[in-house]
């Protein structure tokens, strides 16, 4: 992998990750400081992920509608997200692998945090969410991608995260009528279908060549 994609890719990670945690201010202005817009604009430059996120900028670009203040924009996705993720007795989506994959608590904070061992991360004493938090494993991507880290980050990918992102994203853009967190699951699933390609034939590649 080149060193453009393994930037490229880390910025969209990474923005995604801060997208799927509370929302903020910064993720929802029409401006180049979001994060979330950067990240995919610069991707649709790379030659090497061409088209990839052309769909998700446009759509994040439309749902950012400067008619509204970015304040009436955060207020309604601060409402949105409480309603998916947080509204008693049970949220509307979970934003946990161990839910997807059906694995213990036990078995699922072990198996993630030993991951983030092995990277040489810890989860913040301050962090209140479960480790196994979607948002975590794309900040995990993340790191691994702006080290140059390929085979660990290919290895995570197919492991851990390809296991349930898709069928998450498929989830958010189901529950929500929010043009922006719809953005945000066409985005991830962007992400996840080409880095899960490449990884496939990159692996099929290299195993021609040692026939």
């Amino acid at each position: 992998m080149s060193p453009a994609r393994h930037a490229s890719t880390a910025r969209v990670y990474a923005a995604l990750g801060s997208a799927l945690c509370e929302p903020t201010a910064a993720l929802l202005d029409r401006h180049p400081s979001n994060p979330l817009l950067a990240a995919l604009g610069k991707a649709m430059v790379n030659e090497e992920l061409g088209a990839t996120f052309e769909a998700a900028f446009e759509s994040l670009w439309q749902a950012l509608d400067e008619s509204e203040s970015v304040e009436d924009r955060l207020e309604k996705m601060q409402i949105e997200y409480a309603r998916l993720f947080l509204a008693p007795p049970r949220p509307l989506l979970s934003p946990y692998e161990r839910t997807y994959r059906g694995t213990t608590a036990s078995h699922a904070d072990a198996e993630i945090l030993e991951a983030y061992r092995a990277f040489g991360l810890t989860v913040h004493p301050d962090h209140r969410d479960l480790p196994d938090h979607i948002a975590l494993e794309l900040e995990l991507m993340a790191h691994l991608r702006e080290r140059g880290m390929d085979a660990e980050s290919t290895e995570f990918l197919k492991n851990q995260l390809s296991s349930f992102a898709l069928r998450f994203a498929a989830d958010l853009r189901a529950a929500t009528a929010s043009p922006i967190y719809r953005a945000i699951a066409d985005s991830l699933e962007a992400l996840i279908r080409t880095d899960v390609e490449f990884a496939e034939s990159t692996h099929a590649a290299a195993g021609k060549n040692h026939e």
